[in-house]
């Protein structure tokens, strides 16, 4: 399960250069990178930077931030792993 609160997206947005949409945007992607990447662990940089306060906001205006090769990876394997998964429970009638 997965929350991003919007009273927090407003406090965050507010006075920066990131507009709120970009800022929810984010937020949305950094949490689904928490359940596609199976932690709760964060990042020094990226998306899944925990804290987002100055020059991360700045760069969320100006470029966006993105999951690092190593992560986009990882979710890529996670994601083929559970569909394969899925496979073999329908091929045996289960699902």
């Amino acid at each position: 399960m997965a929350s991003v609160y919007l009273k927090r997206i407003e406090t965050i947005a507010q006075g920066s250069s990131a507009t709120r949409g970009q800022v929810l945007g984010h937020a949305a992607a950094h949490e689904i990178g928490h359940l596609l990447l199976g932690t709760l662990e964060h990042s020094p940089h990226g998306i899944m930077k925990a804290d987002w306060k100055g020059r991360t906001l700045e760069g969320i205006a100006r470029r966006g931030m993105v999951f690092s090769t190593r992560q986009a990876e990882h979710m890529r394997t996670r994601i083929r792993e559970r569909q394969r998964r899925a496979n073999k429970l329908q091929s045996a009638g289960l699902r």
